[in-house]
């Protein structure tokens, strides 16, 4: 078991997950969950129970303001939160989340999954059971083509690397900024610290 045990007293923290589709935001959400008991806000999964089966920009709009508005108040009821299902590939859409985030009284943390966009494309083709009904090589691509890199401050992983060690390296990096305990009985009992 690894797992992430913050101070009391913290303000909330958004851990927002960045990049292209395929790059394994969904996957590495549930792992972060597991270990740190936060909870996800899925925008593909928001998008889908709102729209089964709509790939529209309306679709995608509402989505996204059900996205914003459920962070803030997730945030507003000392939450922390991890968010998925959304490249946050333009600036834009990244000020905006910042903004709502911090009008909450929230902290936030980018995480950007960099990985290389044919592994991206060849990840998409074969995982059919994403929620998201636009997602194919096609959106990969536009993706890429629009993807205006974040901030220096954002945290860069290799997406290259297997789940279990982005898990285990996001751990990590939250317990250093949090100040927190990290507990990990799967190797030689537990460690308190990074």
């Amino acid at each position: 078991m690894l797992a992430l045990c913050p101070p009391a007293g913290h303000a909330p923290l958004v851990l927002a997950l960045m990049g292209l589709p395929g790059a394994g935001k969904s996957s590495l959400a549930r792992l972060l969950s597991e270990a740190t008991r936060w909870s996800i806000l899925d925008r593909d999964q928001i998008r889908a129970e709102l729209y089964p089966g709509d790939a529209s920009a309306a679709a995608r709009l509402e989505a996204d303001r059900l996205l914003l508005r459920r962070a803030g108040s997730g945030v507003r009821a000392a939450m922390n939160l991890i968010i998925d299902g959304k490249t946050f590939a333009l600036k834009a859409d990244r000020d905006l989340f910042e903004d709502a985030v911090d009008e909450a009284g929230g902290q936030l943390q980018w995480c950007w999954l960099d990985l290389p966009v044919e592994e991206a494309m060849a990840r998409v083709r074969r995982d059919s059971a994403h929620p998201a009904p636009d997602r194919d090589p096609d959106l990969v691509e536009a993706v890429a083509a629009r993807f205006e890199p974040p901030h220096s401050h954002a945290w860069r992983l290799d997406a290259q690397r297997t789940p279990r060690e982005l898990q285990r390296q996001l751990v990590l990096l939250l317990a250093e900024r949090l100040n927190a305990i990290v507990i990990d009985d799967r190797d030689a009992g537990f460690s308190a610290g990074p």
